[in-house]
């Protein structure tokens, strides 16, 4: 089984992808698998490093929606079956994302997009991150949230060297200090009602990866992780590795 397949897709307009540790990877590679399918639209509500222009078909860039709507329309008259990305600039060698009204206005006016891919949450490249209350920005309409952890966090100490906004952990877990990070810290934050358990409580369906699960002593601990994370009701768990031709590890279910 192929990891787009164990996801689930085909009903799913809106697909947002949270969290930190490898989102764009696994947003870019589900793009190139769904677009055999048909049309695939590459988004972000905050900001994303600029993809490599070989391995999609167009980026566009707008500053207002109906020129967005303009230039979109202009695109999918070229070809069928593309990966087109969009944005509203560029700076310091950031995408900068569209509002995620934006999203949704795409998702009504363009029936032949099969799929909209959307990164709505920033992390910094860490592994991991502690999410403000403003955080994630997902579209309204999304159907499913890939929840992805970077399990190379996993044994670190829990700073802002490999947790992004780890300075919030003070008001969650009301202590100065955490150590290390453990399987069961990282449940505890995704879990909780003022970090990632919030996403629980509405319509689309949240399904946590543990992604860089590239050797056998990672491997053990993202185990550990998923286990804890099916007790806690996530339906399903992915581990998965992009060092892989086929990234799924295992799916937990």
């Amino acid at each position: 089984m192929r990891l787009e397949g164990v996801l689930e897709l085909e009903s799913d307009r809106i697909i947002s992808l949270v969290g930190g540790g490898g989102k764009s990877s696994i947003m870019y590679y589900l793009a190139e698998q769904l677009n055999k399918q048909g049309n695939i639209l590459v988004t972000t509500t905050t900001k994303i490093y600029l993809p490599e222009l070989d391995k999609i078909d167009a980026l566009i860039m707008a500053t207002t929606l109906e020129q967005l709507l303009e230039e979109l329309r202009t695109a999918l008259k070229r070809e069928e079956d593309q990966v087109i990305v969009i944005g509203n600039d560029v700076d310091d060698g950031k995408l900068i994302g569209v509002p995620s009204e934006w999203v949704e206005v795409l998702a009504d006016e363009f029936e032949g997009i099969k799929h909209i891919l959307v990164e709505a949450d920033g992390a910094r490249r860490r592994p991991f991150k502690l999410p403000r209350e403003d955080e994630p920005v997902i579209p309204i309409n999304t159907t499913k949230v890939l929840l992805v952890v970077g399990a190379s966090v996993i044994g670190k100490e829990f700073n802002d060297e490999y947790v992004y906004r780890a300075e919030l952990a003070k008001g969650v877990f009301e202590q100065d200090a955490i150590g290390q990070v453990t399987p069961e810290i990282i449940a505890e934050i995704i879990c909780r009602e003022e970090c990632y358990g919030k996403l629980k409580n509405n319509s689309y369906q949240v399904i946590p990866i543990i992604n860089q699960v590239d050797d056998k002593i990672v491997y053990n601990q993202a185990c550990s992780l998923a286990k804890i994370l099916r007790e806690e009701s996530f339906e399903k768990v992915l581990l998965t590795s992009l060092e892989l031709f086929n990234p799924l590890v295992e799916v937990f279910e």
